[in-house]
C-alpha cells in the first residue's frame, strides 16, 4: 500500500495495528520486563507512521496503538500514549486498565481505575471485566510477604465486592463475560460462597463459567466440590475443554484419586488434547498417586516429546525416592535430543540429595552449565547444598557458599541448617541462621531450626537475630 503511494487512513492503521498485536499474542517475551521485541520494534516504525500522516492525536488509532504496545509488554510506551491522549473516553482508559493486567500489575491497574472514577467517568461492562481482572491480578500477587499478600487480597476483595455491586445497579452484573469475571474474582479472594452464589444464579453459562467455578475449588483446596462439579458439567452435556481437564487434574492429584486419573486419561485421548500443559498434569496426576506405571505408560505413548511431560515423570519417580529412574530418564531425554531445562536438574539433584546419590548429583550439576550451558539458580544451589550437607561434604558447601554468583535465597540456608541437624555441625548452624534471616527477617523456620541444632547439642544459649541486630 505504501509502496502504490496510497496514504493509510485512520481505519487501515488501527487494523495494521491489530495485526501486530496479533503478533505480540504469539511472540516469546525476551526479557523479565516482558518485552517482545520483534512486535515492539513493527509497533514503534508504525507508531513514526502515525506521526508522519498526522493522525498521533486520533483516539481510534491511539488506542489501537496502546493496546499494541500493551501486549509487548511496554508499559512505558503505551502510559506515554495515554498521556498525550486530547480526550480521554471510557474505550482509552479501559484500554490502560487492560495494559496493565495483561502485565500483573494489578495494583497499578486498580490506582488507575480510582482516577478514573475520580474524573466522573461512567463504568461500562468491558471496564468492568477489567477491573475485576485487575482484582484478581492484585489478590494473585505473590511478590511479597504473607502479611503483606493477605492485605492486598483484602484490598482487592473489597474492590471487586464494589464493582459487583456497581454492575448489580446498572444491570450487566449477570451479564456472561462480567458474571465469569465476578466467579473468578471471589475464586482467587477465596470467597467461595460469594462466588457459588453468582454461579447459581447466571441464567445462561458457558464452558468458562464452569471452569471458573472449578477452579475455584480447585485452587482453594476443595478438591471434592471441584470433581463434583465437574462430573455435574458432565451431565449437562457441556464438553471439558483443556482448563477443564486440567483443573480436574489438580484436583484428583490433591486427593490422590487413581481412578479419576484414569477417567480423564480417557477424556484426553478421545478429545485427542495430548497438548504439552494436559501431558504433563496427566503425568504429575499419576506420580501423586503413586502410580509410576501409568506415568510412564502414557509418556512412552506421547506421539510428541514435550519437555514437560519428562520433566513431570522425573519430578514423579523423584518424589518417590527413586533416584535411578530418573538418572534412566533423563540419560533417555538426552538420547532423544530432548534438551533438559533448570526444572528437570531441580528434580534430578534433589532425588541423589534424598538418597545419597552424591556422585551422580555432583555430576548433574556440573554438566548443567558446562553441558547445557543453563545459569545455576538459587533452588539448584539449594539442591546442591542439600546433596553435599546431608551426606556431611561441609568442606564441599563451604566452597560451594563462597562460590555463589548470586544472593541465595532462604532455601539454601534452611537446606543447610537441616543437615547441621543431622550431623551436628553447630558453627555452620549459626552461619546459616545469621544468612537466612538476611534473606528474611524474622523467619520462624530458620530460628526452629536452629533451635533444634542447639537442643540436639545440648546448647542452652538463647538465639538472637543475624549478627549486627537485635
Amino acid at each position: 500500500m505504501l509502496e502504490e503511494s496510497i496514504r493509510p487512513d485512520n481505519l487501515a492503521l488501527v487494523i495494521v495495528l491489530q495485526a501486530c498485536g496479533i503478533l505480540a499474542g504469539k511472540e516469546v517475551p525476551v526479557n523479565e520486563k516482558g518485552e517482545k521485541t520483534m512486535a515492539l520494534e513493527i509497533g514503534r516504525a508504525l507508531h513514526y507512521d502515525l506521526r508522519t500522516f498526522m493522525l498521533e492525536f486520533d483516539n481510534f488509532v491511539c488506542t489501537a496503538l496502546l493496546n499494541l504496545y500493551g501486549k509487548c509488554g511496554a508499559m512505558i510506551e503505551a502510559e506515554n500514549v495515554f498521556m498525550s491522549f486530547v480526550s480521554l473516553d471510557v474505550v482509552s482508559w479501559s484500554a490502560m486498565l487492560s495494559a496493565y493486567v495483561d502485565q500483573n500489575c494489578g495494583e497499578k491497574a486498580l490506582l488507575l481505575y480510582r482516577q478514573m472514577l475520580q474524573e466522573g467517568l461512567q463504568v461500562d461492562a468491558v471496564t468492568s471485566v477489567v477491573v475485576l481482572q485487575a482484582c484478581s491480578a492484585l489478590a494473585e500477587s505473590e511478590r511479597t510477604l504473607v502479611i503483606a499478600r493477605n492485605t492486598r487480597k483484602t484490598a482487592a476483595l473489597e474492590i471487586g465486592r464494589a464493582v459487583h455491586a456497581d454492575a448489580y445497579k446498572k444491570q450487566f452484573a449477570y451479564d456472561l463475560a462480567v458474571g465469569n469475571t465476578i466467579i473468578n474474582m471471589y475464586g482467587n479472594c477465596g470467597v467461595l460462597s460469594e462466588a457459588e452464589h453468582v454461579f447459581g444464579v447466571l441464567n445462561i453459562r458457558n464452558i468458562v463459567t464452569w471452569n471458573a467455578m472449578i477452579a475455584a475449588y480447585a485452587e482453594q483446596g476443595e478438591d471434592e466440590q471441584a470433581l463434583m462439579l465437574f462430573k455435574e458439567m458432565h451431565k449437562h452435556c457441556i464438553t471439558a475443554d483443556e482448563v477443564t481437564l486440567i483443573f480436574a487434574l489438580k484436583a484428583s492429584c490433591s486427593m490422590g484419586c487413581l481412578d479419576v486419573c484414569h477417567c480423564l486419561y480417557f477424556d484426553i485421548i478421545c478429545a485427542g488434547r495430548e497438548t504439552s500443559s494436559l501431558s504433563a498434569s496427566l503425568i504429575h496426576a499419576y506420580g501423586r498417586c503413586a502410580s509410576l506405571k501409568d506415568a510412564t505408560s502414557f509418556l512412552n505413548e506421547l506421539s510428541e516429546f514435550h519437555l514437560g511431560s519428562w520433566n513431570a515423570c522425573i519430578t514423579s519417580y523423584a518424589g518417590e525416592g527413586d533416584c535411578t529412574s530418573s538418572l534412566f530418564l533423563l540419560e533417555e531425554m538426552k538420547l532423544m535430543g530432548i534438551k533438559p531445562d533448570g526444572l528437570t536438574f531441580i528434580s534430578v539433584i534433589s532425588a541423589c540429595s534424598h538418597t545419597g546419590i552424591v556422585v551422580e548429583g555432583a555430576e548433574c550439576f556440573m554438566s548443567m552449565s558446562c553441558a547445557f550451558r543453563i545459569v545455576p539458580e538459587g533452588k539448584h544451589y539449594g539442591s546442591i547444598v542439600d546433596l553435599f550437607a546431608r551426606a556431611g561434604d561441609f568442606s564441599r558447601v563451604n566452597s560451594l557458599l563462597k562460590s555463589m554468583p548470586m544472593p541465595s535465597d532462604e532455601s539454601v540456608w534452611l537446606c543447610l541448617l537441616g543437615a547441621c541437624h543431622t550431623h551436628y555441625n553447630v558453627e555452620l548452624a549459626k552461619y546459616a541462621f545469621d544468612h537466612a534471616l538476611m534473606v528474611q527477617p524474622k523467619h520462624a523456620a530458620a530460628y526452629v531450626a536452629l533451635s533444634n541444632v542447639y537442643a540436639y547439642a545440648g546448647i542452652q544459649d538463647a538465639i538472637c537475630g543475624p549478627k549486627g541486630t537485635n
